[in-house]
């Protein structure tokens, strides 16, 4: 059956029962106010989306290679952005989401992809264990905001769950 953990409603991918339905929860205004550019790869241009609050602690010559304003789907708001290694290969792919509804909905896929739940700096954590593409969901339940980063490059679910925490706490791996 279903799991419930925070604002994660997690799911087996042939789970035909019915789900809790995503209900409008309070927060902060909507991110929108300010003009952001749809997609830039200027990194002074990705800074203006209001969502941007600090630049992630990446390893050292990756460059942001784009920004794309759109969040997860089922978001309010949010964006995307891409880092590249220093040699020109997908390093890390980076969402920030706002979420006017909850749950959201997690599924479980299989093929040898291994999810844990876990509370991460005491916020609740999707971690996605695989050996080319480790992932890592953690949700800011004050604010409504969801940090997502997937590895790309010789990455470990470490450097992943890192790379998020630099995004809220502002401090490295």
């Amino acid at each position: 059956t279903p799991v419930r953990f925070g604002p994660y409603l997690m799911y087996r991918s042939d789970w035909t029962g019915a789900l809790e339905a995503p209900v409008r929860v309070s927060g902060p205004a909507g991110a929108r106010e300010q003009a952001t550019p749809a997609y830039t790869t200027d990194p002074a241009e990705a800074r203006r989306h209001p969502l941007w609050r600090r630049d992630p602690a990446v390893p050292s010559g990756w460059v942001l290679s784009y920004m794309s304003a759109a969040g997860l789907e089922g978001s309010a708001d949010g964006f995307t952005a891409v880092y590249e290694t220093a040699r020109g290969y997908g390093g890390a792919y980076i969402t920030v989401s706002r979420y006017d509804r909850l749950p959201i909905h997690e599924r479980a896929y299989g093929g040898g992809y291994v999810h844990e739940l876990r509370t991460i700096d005491g916020h609740p954590a999707v971690l996605q264990h695989s050996r080319n593409l480790p992932s890592v969901r953690i949700y800011n339940e004050s604010t409504n905001i969801e940090y997502l980063v997937e590895g790309a490059y010789p990455s470990s679910i470490d450097a992943v769950i890192g790379i998020a925490r630099s995004l809220y706490r502002g401090t490295g791996p």
